[in-house]
Order: structure tokens, then C-alpha cells, then sequence
């Protein structure tokens, strides 16, 4: 009877050691699992960063060729109004010297 008391004490002892080893695997797991809960998390945080970031880029980016056709307009005007100038003194000369030719008259 001793026997068998002994060895179910064994078998009970066995059975601890078995639920310990269990009990430690599942806050081993826990923790990994904390880990890769705190690494995506992570991830996120740093994958919205990027997107702020190429949202900004891409705002940049519509400004500057805003500003630039902006620029190309003002340089068109520009020319425009330097031929309209050049066109106009062409003019005024062509004016002057037929009034010269008129006052030597």
C-alpha cells in the first residue's frame, strides 16, 4: 500500500513540476506576446509618421508647381510686356524720325 502511495506522490509531484513548467510557458508567451503588441504598436506609430510625412510631401510639392506655373505666367507676362515695349519704342523712333524728316522739310 506504502507503494502505491509513494507512487502516486511521484505522479502528483510529476504533475506540479508539469503545471510550474506550464504556468512559466504561458507568462513567457504573455510576455512575447506583450513584445510584439509593443512592436506593432510601434510600427504603426512610425508607419502614420511616414504617411504624414509623404502627405506633406506631396503638399509641397502640388505648392511648388503652383508656384512655379505661377512663376512661368509671370515670366510669360513679362516677355509679353517687353515685346509690347519694344514693339511701342520701334514705334516711337519711327514716329521721331518721320518728324525729323518733317522739320528738315
Amino acid at each position: 500500500m506504502k507503494q502505491g502511495w509513494d507512487h502516486c506522490e511521484a505522479d502528483w509531484e510529476e504533475y506540479e513540476a508539469d503545471q510550474d513548467h506550464c504556468e512559466a510557458d504561458q507568462k513567457e508567451y504573455e510576455a512575447d506576446w506583450d513584445h510584439c503588441e509593443a512592436d506593432r504598436e510601434q510600427y504603426e506609430a512610425v508607419w502614420d509618421h511616414c504617411e504624414a510625412d509623404r502627405e506633406e510631401c506631396a503638399e509641397d510639392r502640388d505648392n511648388c508647381e503652383a508656384e512655379l506655373k505661377a512663376w512661368e505666367a509671370g515670366q510669360d507676362h513679362f516677355e509679353a510686356n517687353r515685346e509690347e515695349c519694344a514693339a511701342d519704342l520701334d514705334h516711337s523712333e519711327a514716329d521721331w524720325e518721320e518728324n525729323e524728316a518733317h522739320q528738315d522739310h
